[in-house]
């Protein structure tokens, strides 16, 4: 069962435990709801039958008892449900992520960045709060309503039937609609996916369409995708309100017929009036956490095409093979090799040669002649279709990526340069070189090139460069998370992110409105941000440093993003003050909060970090005009730390990153040295 319900939520194994768990607790709280019923039944009866005297110290450790009972019942299900749930979806995340890093290139072919980010970062959040607030719910309340119905039935079976004939009407609707529901989601994902192809297509190709003069053609096609969506839309929701609402509806009806069959059975002598008593309260009560499930049926339906994406990377077979290495050498052969892209598209067709070690062997022909595809398929970067690929004897296909690469040395057609010395640079190439090893490989290289001051020159222009591209990176990586059309707020953005950011933006045809709190006392965000946004020529708006919250929740914030003055490996992020305060609202309204910038190895942990106290008497003037008396004391620390559970992701120039997983930075590319900081 475990393993049905780790497949059904794309959840670990202890996380389909866990909400098991949260599952019984939501029913045992139930039943305990149902106590001070019957609490109330004895007391009634001891009372018509005048017989109180001497049970008042029944009654109070009852009472007592029973509040204890609601208290612990309601503890545990507050653990099951929500810290179960948010801990597994952090666990979620880092499989997802850790899967993506061993999948084969041929799946990310299929899937672009922005999909695969959609659905760590937004699926996971979908199905967090499915498992939270929704599925435990409601098989909860299925649990304790069945346990519940046998305890009535063996008090009186006649009131008991009158009670609860309409709880498997309601489920015999409900699980009747659930295949109804399901291809209803499945045409409304599918309508909204077109429309977001359709607009992520105008967006790229806007210049194209200009150029050609058929933007309005273009639009016109556009428009009967958003219309479709928008009937679409309707259509789920009427679906959903006619299963949905007449089975709330048929519940309604269970007061009403416990009250007129007791009124026949109690004119017929049958019963008494307490017993009558005790079903309509009975009932009321059990009635409530079944409605309640009923109308979070359509999300947990909903969560399947969520669950079904996350599947798809969950599912995807992995490339693997032996970690030991046999060869013989490292005498490359391709004997008779065929391969295709996704597409069927054949690229090499019968090819075979050997590349020998220690020789030259040059690949020339066209472009899209297949040369770079040769490269790839013998690292392993997609695996062939026909033929063989041995290195030293050893077939590739059968050796582990990762211990594959421990073979080569690939230099791609885009070289990097890291941020690091020149000496650090060459070494890269040769791991464990001695610095007069480094040093005779560069005298080399210089006798065959240009002279060392120029040599000098370009380096210092191009670390520079780096930079600004490393920022650039981010800043691409960035703006597809922003909605077109929609709303950003910063925190103490730095002017290089934030123009690089703009600059994607306006590349990419994509235009929203931001704004930026004024991060006393310097007003960064008035100054600084706020400008280089205006200059951009977006929609910007400044607002006080006490303004986010109701401006999060009226001006329908869509996404909070801010730099960092570090960002330490274990997840937490220190900034300007004020970031902490504004991830807690955005956590709270549900807007993910991307920061930008580079872990820094210099700060393992958080307890390495400590926080500046600034001169108090910035906070107590404002531009150098005194704001407060005489006698008031300030108080400046001039940041703040936010911790993980807050940040949707580390916007890197190699990518986004888990908060949670920040490690990974240094084995994807990066040295770890000279980290960016913006």
């Amino acid at each position: 069962m475990i393993e049905k319900i780790q497949h059904a939520t794309a959840s670990s194994s202890e996380g389909a435990r866990g909400l098991v768990k949260g599952v019984l607790a939501c029913a045992f709280q139930n039943m305990a709801f149902m106590l001070p019923t019957g609490l109330l039944y004895l007391l009634v009866k001891d009372l018509l039958a005048g017989s109180t005297s001497g049970r008042t110290a029944f009654y109070l450790l009852g009472c007592l008892g029973c509040f204890a009972l609601i208290l612990l019942t309601t503890w545990f299900q507050y653990n099951g449900t929500y810290f179960t749930t948010y801990k597994e979806s952090g666990t979620r995340r880092l499989t997802l992520a850790e899967r993506l890093r061993k999948l084969p290139l041929s799946f990310f072919g299929k899937r672009d960045l922005a999909d695969l980010t959609s659905t760590i970062m937004a699926d996971c959040e979908v199905l967090e709060k499915t498992c939270s607030h929704f599925i435990p719910g409601l098989f909860g309340s299925l649990i304790s309503t069945v346990i519940i119905a046998l305890s009535l039935f063996a008090f009186d079976w006649r009131m008991a039937l009158a009670a609860l004939w309409v709880t498997p009407v309601s489920a015999a609707i409900v699980v009747g609609s659930y295949r109804v529901q399901d291809k209803v989601q499945a045409k409304t994902m599918a309508a909204k996916m077109a429309c977001a192809d359709g607009i992520q297509e105008y967006i790229e190709t806007l210049r194209d369409l200009k150029a050609s003069n058929a933007e309005q053609r273009y639009l016109s096609g556009l428009s009967g995708k958003i219309r479709a969506v928008e009937k679409q839309s309707i259509a789920a929701e009427l679906e959903t309100a006619l299963f949905v609402s007449s089975a709330s509806m048929v519940l309604k009806l269970g007061i009403a017929s416990v009250a007129l069959t007791g009124s026949v059975l109690l004119v017929q002598g049958s019963i008494d009036v307490l017993t009558l008593f005790l079903f309509l309260m009975a009932a009321s009560r059990m009635y409530d956490p079944m409605q309640g499930a009923l109308q979070n049926l359509a999300a947990v339906i909903a969560m399947r095409t969520n669950v079904g994406r996350m599947n798809e990377i969950l599912d995807a077979p992995l490339q693997t093979g032996s970690e030991q290495l046999t060869n013989q050498g490292c005498d490359i052969v391709f004997d008779h090799v065929g391969f295709a892209y996704n597409s069927g598209e054949t690229v090499l067709r019968d090819v075979s040669f050997t590349a020998k070690q220690g020789e030259v062997t040059a690949l020339v022909g066209p472009s899209g002649g297949g040369k770079t595809t040769v490269s790839r398929l013998a690292a392993r970067f997609w695996d062939y279709q026909k033929g063989s690929i041995t290195v030293g004897g050893m077939e590739v296909s059968r050796i582990d990526p990762e211990k594959l690469m421990s073979l080569y040395s690939i230099v791609f057609q885009d070289v990097t340069l890291f941020d690091n010395t020149i000496l650090e640079n060459i070494r890269l190439g040769r791991k464990g070189a001695t610095d007069e090893e480094v040093l005779a490989a560069a005298k080399l290289a210089l006798r065959e090139g240009r002279p060392v001051d120029l040599a000098i020159r370009e380096h210092a222009v191009n670390a520079n460069n780096r930079r600004y591209s490393k920022v650039n990176e981010i800043a691409k990586y960035l703006v597809p998370l922003i909605p077109a059309g929609g709303t950003v707020m910063t925190q103490c953005f730095g002017e290089t992110i934030v123009g690089m950011m703009l600059k994607e933006a306006k590349l990419a045809g994509k235009d929203f409105r931001l704004f930026c709190p004024e991060t006393r006392p310097y007003f960064q965000g008035a100054r600084l941000t706020a400008t280089v946004c205006h200059d951009m020529g977006f929609d910007v708006t400044v607002i006080t440093d006490n303004m986010p919250a109701f401006v999060m929740e009226r001006e329908h914030v869509d996404l909070f993003t801010c730099a960092a003055d570090a960002i330490c490996l274990d997840g937490y992020v220190v900034n300007k003050v004020g970031t902490f305060q504004n991830a807690i609202v955005a956590k709270y309204m549900g807007i993910p909060y991307f920061v930008t910038g580079a872990p820094d190895q210099g700060h393992e942990t958080v307890d390495s970090i400590h926080i500046e106290m600034r001169d108090p008497n910035f906070t107590l003037q404002a531009m150098g005009v005194r704001t407060a008396m005489e006698g008031v004391k300030g108080y400046y620390p001039a940041f703040d730390i936010t911790p993980p559970h807050l940040v949707s992701g580390v916007v890197t120039d190699l990518g986004i990153y888990s908060p949670y997983d920040l490690h990974r930075y240094f084995t994807d590319g990066s040295i770890g040295k000279d980290n960016l900081v913006i």
